[in-house]
């Protein structure tokens, strides 16, 4: 997931559940398990705030899915447009905003 400059990480993820178009990333390797727990804690607090739905399938091994909440759904175009809005702005050198 790409972090963007003023957006919260929650962005790469309600983008990507939406199938919202990032730019290419380079192949990563596995996620170690810092990773894997950053990611998970990231999700509970978005299912918590309402913005994602977690679906569980009664399967072995585990299998859970997740998918924009109807709230997700009508956050998305405010987070599409700053997006749209940083990307065409970047900071400028000085720029106190990336200390925040």
């Amino acid at each position: 997931m790409t972090s963007i400059p003023g957006l919260p990480p929650a962005f790469a993820v309600l983008s990507n559940a939406a199938g919202v178009e990032n730019k290419p990333r380079a192949p990563t390797t596995t996620p170690d398990f810092q990773s894997q727990l950053k990611t998970h804690s990231k999700l509970r607090e978005m299912t918590s705030d309402g913005l994602i739905e977690r679906i569980d399938f009664d399967e072995k091994p585990l299998r859970v899915e997740y998918q924009l909440s109807e709230m997700g759904r009508q956050l998305l175009p405010v987070l599409i447009a700053a997006r749209r809005f940083s990307t065409s702005h970047p900071p400028e050198a000085g720029d106190l905003s990336e200390a925040v």
